[in-house]
């Protein structure tokens, strides 16, 4: 009996996350950009050195100044992603899908973490078709990075909490 819970809770979470990545790689097709995003990929320009990224990033747009709001960490992710996949919209959306739906599965992992019951598949469903992270997760925004490293900041906290985490994963939540 329990292999045929643990075989059909693989199941649903498998037709959870599948659906989750399936909302999100549909709501991305003919988006079209906004004015923010083509300026992240302006400053992201994977084709410029980091001092010329940095400087963009702060606001040096040459006539203007237009600094970003979003988290460094990610411009240069964002930036590093672009120089191995070519430097287009399509691939700085494939970005921010990877860690939206990888923020799913985050979801399950901290249910779980809190407690062991049904409500974990319920928590993620309702996760995943969250309208505003389906959105976020098409954009060229750092919403879907911050949300990831936020669920994982999460769960290696509970996990440091509760005397799970060995030397590696206590240096990399610090």
């Amino acid at each position: 009996m329990p292999n045929f819970f643990i075989k059909s809770s693989f199941l649903i979470l498998t037709i959870i996350i599948s659906l989750s990545i399936f909302l999100r790689v549909y709501y991305s097709y003919y988006l079209d950009s906004w004015f923010d995003e083509w300026n992240m990929l302006y400053t992201v320009d994977p084709n410029v050195s980091n001092e010329e990224t940095w400087k963009r990033f702060f606001g040096d747009r040459g006539d203007s100044f237009l600094p970003e709001y979003y988290p460094p960490l990610n411009a240069f992710t964002l930036k590093y992603f672009l120089n191995f996949t070519g430097y287009n919209v399509e691939n700085a959306r494939i970005y921010s899908l990877i860690f939206g739906s990888l923020s799913t599965i985050l979801v399950y992992i901290l249910s779980v973490s809190i407690s062991n019951s049904k409500n974990n598949f319920l928590a993620t469903f309702l996760f995943s078709i969250n309208l505003f992270l389906i959105w976020q997760s098409s954009e060229i925004r750092p919403h879907s990075f911050v949300v990831f490293f936020s669920l994982l900041n999460i769960i290696l906290f509970i996990q440091l909490i509760n005397k799970r985490l060995n030397i590696f994963f206590i240096s990399l939540y610090i």
